[in-house]
């Protein structure tokens, strides 16, 4: 989404509080749900081969976008990506107490306040697609290994559907988000701070350059990412409830780990399958009770 585009997506007024509080959340989410489920992930599929036709063509996309370690699986990558987002979260935090005015109007954002806050934006999505992916290849991976439950027996339709049309965002996210933190700080600095207009939006790009007003290429990122900037609503509720949802997802991998490697033992364990079907319809009631809210209301 082009930088003019994302501002006059805002909502009329963001203040600087709601900004860092969000920063502070989704640090929390990354350290305590994705990476730990992460951790879980990379015990398992460190140089694995994936065995799951139905993760294919999101290995192929993932392994086309990003340059990673060679010698590393995509779980691996993202792993050790994690690590530089939160460096890079903390360093974006930083920015917005030093940049930002209590309140700001969105018709006062200048391109650098503005790339700032689609910045933080990446780095929740990028934690959010993350986890939904994990758990993702473990449906897949466990089917692939003799589990009767395919992917769609275990996940809902608009959850697959998310996780397959996301790639892509994802990819360019999490190339924005996990370059290095000195990189990323010198792309900050490097951004005008001139105020985001109509006329400016069209112009901008073709004499300063694309890369100086969107060094993160976010245009390439159809979607917003984040609705507390964009949607009115309960986002003290939304909050908790996306923080709910992290840590249903991190349980959601660690008792899918455990299924794929009995699975990979010979064995499997009807108890433990009720367990996660029972803890996958906790995080789907979650999700909804996510996208209701999303919706939003003027």
């Amino acid at each position: 989404m082009k930088i003019g585009s994302f501002v006059s997506s805002l909502l009329p007024v963001i203040s600087k509080d709601s900004v860092i509080e969000d920063c502070q959340i989704t640090r929390a989410e990354i350290q305590e749900a994705t990476v730990p489920a992460y951790d879980a992930g990379v015990e398992v599929f460190k140089g694995w081969k994936f065995k799951s036709k139905e993760l294919e063509p999101l290995i192929a996309s993932f392994n086309r976008t990003i340059e990673g370690n060679r010698n590393q699986n995509l779980v691996e990558t993202i792993r050790l990506g994690l690590n530089v987002l939160l460096e890079n979260l903390t360093a974006a935090e930083k920015l917005v107490h030093q940049l930002y005015n209590e309140d700001i109007a969105s018709s006062g954002f200048s391109y650098k306040k503005a790339n700032i806050l689609h910045f933080i934006e990446a780095a929740g999505f990028v934690s959010k697609y993350a986890r939904k992916f994990l758990i993702y290849v473990f449906v897949c991976e466990s089917h692939a290994a003799g589990a009767e439950e395919s992917v769609t027996d275990s996940l809902t339709k608009a959850e697959i559907e998310w996780v397959r049309t996301n790639m892509a965002s994802f990819c360019q996210a999490f190339i924005s988000v996990t370059e290095k933190t000195s990189v990323v700080v010198s792309h900050f600095q490097n951004i005008p701070d001139i105020v985001v207009n109509d006329e400016n939006a069209s112009i901008l790009p073709s004499t300063m350059g694309e890369k100086k007003i969107d060094p993160f290429s976010m245009r390439f990122i159809p979607i917003w990412l984040n609705p507390i900037y964009h949607v009115r609503m309960a986002v003290a509720e939304w909050q908790a409830a996306r923080y709910n949802q992290a840590k249903e997802e991190l349980l959601l991998v660690q008792l899918r780990k455990l299924r794929l490697e009995k699975l990979k033992a010979g064995t499997d364990d009807a108890h433990l399958q009720k367990e996660i079907d029972y803890n996958e319809r906790r995080a789907q009631g979650l999700a909804a009770k996510i996208a209701k809210m999303e919706k939003g209301h003027d």
